[in-house]
């Protein structure tokens, strides 16, 4: 038996007893994260996908607050409600102004916010309001790529004329497959790599609407000057500091925000060491996986270039991290754990600069986006998948003069 130590524990440990600026910390001790939302190039009418897409961003992260501010009677619905949701501070009528809807929100339990600013909302005031995130939504086809392109343009320019730095930008493909959504990213990247010197990763993908999203709409807010959108953005910052005092003990996990950007802890909050846990060693199976004198050997060893890193996500530990030369992460799976490869790669995409902590000896480059890799030992198998964003690999025992092996080799061309 052998003893071990979390070392994302001792990781937090690090984080929670460094002096830092104090961060946006909801009732729950989770990261309250704001997100904004710009509607581009979508199928049907706009306005439709706003749920489908939010519900989708309140089932990786919990109760959602979806705030319209895209109209003469701005909205909010509730995504994944939480069970203590509160009515709201309105009068018998039934109304309440945003900042007091804002502040009931947060006292419920809501720690993600997606917001639609209006349509006539300057790209300066977009990045100077101080989102998280700005996430531009859009479908795949051909007028949709060029219209990402053109509010990424506009950001981008707006950040040189104001000096104000661009925050964590993603990108959602609604109305379309994933593969459909991968291709028009990949097509997209290409030429904001080129003319904008930056990339999208892709946060979510929702395919069709869903009639079965719970959800919760409020009562109609009362009519008041539309506040700008900076203001709104510091009511739920301010809501969410004030909902309730933290207590230490509640605080025990480090939990990223959207952008990729780690939660940061007052320097005075600590949390006491993990109990040491007892594992049990197993040793692969040597005819389905390479070892070395019973030690596993990691699939990052067949791949040029690429060194292990010592860190995997929670529920899939199967899967396997890398990094290149250049900083650029790795995701790597065998075949059997390919329908697991996109939510690692989800997870490495949102969680880099953790991982970049995490792994100090190696230089991590926080804004590229993760390959990934799928090992069989059967290379018709996924004679399908060649051509697609995915690097392949035959990994196979073999046997010569009687003593056993293993042969490596890719299978398709490099993807970037």
């Amino acid at each position: 038996m052998t003893q071990t130590v979390d070392p994302f524990d001792e990781l937090a440990a690090l984080f929670l007893t460094e002096a830092d600026e104090p961060p946006t910390i909801d009732r729950d001790g989770r990261c309250t994260t704001v997100e904004l939302v710009v509607v581009g190039h979508l199928p049907v009418r706009a306005g439709l996908w706003l749920t489908p897409y939010a519900d989708a961003r309140a089932r990786e992260g919990g109760p959602t607050a979806l705030l319209r501010l895209d109209s003469d009677e701005p909205s909010i619905q509730i995504l994944q409600p939480p069970e203590a949701l509160v009515k709201m501070s309105a009068g018998p009528a039934g109304y309440s102004t945003i900042r007091d809807a804002v502040g009931d929100l947060a006292r419920a339990g809501v720690g993600m916010w997606v917001v639609r600013p209006a349509s006539d909302v300057a790209p300066s005031e977009l990045l100077e309001a101080g989102a998280d995130r700005i996430t531009i939504l859009s479908s795949a086809d051909e007028a949709a790529i060029v219209g990402a392109y053109q509010r990424l343009k506009d950001l981008v320019e707006a950040a040189e004329q104001s000096g104000v730095a661009l925050p964590s930008l993603g990108l959602a493909v609604l109305g379309a497959d994933r593969q459909a959504a991968q291709r028009m990213r990949q097509r997209l990247n290409r030429t904001t790599s080129t003319f904008l010197e930056i990339q999208l990763p892709l946060v979510a993908c929702v395919q069709r609407m869903d009639a079965a999203i719970r959800a919760e709409d409020f009562p109609r807010l009362a009519d008041e000057p539309a506040p700008s959108l900076a203001s709104v953005l510091g009511w739920i910052r301010d809501a969410s500091l004030s909902a309730q005092p933290l207590a230490a003990s509640r605080v025990s996990t480090i939990e990223p925000d959207l952008g990729g950007n780690q939660c940061r802890r007052p320097s005075s909050v600590k949390i006491a060491p993990k109990p040491s846990v007892e594992v049990e060693p197993k040793n692969p199976d040597s005819s389905t996986e390479p070892d070395a004198h019973g030690a596993p050997i990691t699939l990052a060893k067949y791949v040029p270039g690429l060194t292990p890193l010592p860190v995997r996500c929670p529920g899939h530990e199967r899967l396997e991290l890398g990094v290149d030369s250049a900083g650029r992460l790795h995701v790597l799976a065998r075949e059997a754990q390919l329908r697991d490869l996109y939510a690692v790669e989800a997870w490495a995409n949102a969680h880099r600069e953790l991982i970049a902590r995490a792994c100090t000896d190696q230089w991590i480059d926080t804004t590229a986006i993760p390959v990934r890799h799928v090992f069989t030992d059967e290379p018709a198998s996924l004679a399908d998948l060649h051509g697609c964003e995915l690097r392949l690999h035959v990994l196979a025992p073999v046997t010569v003069a009687g003593r056993r092996g293993w042969y490596a080799a890719p299978l398709n061309a490099l993807v970037r």
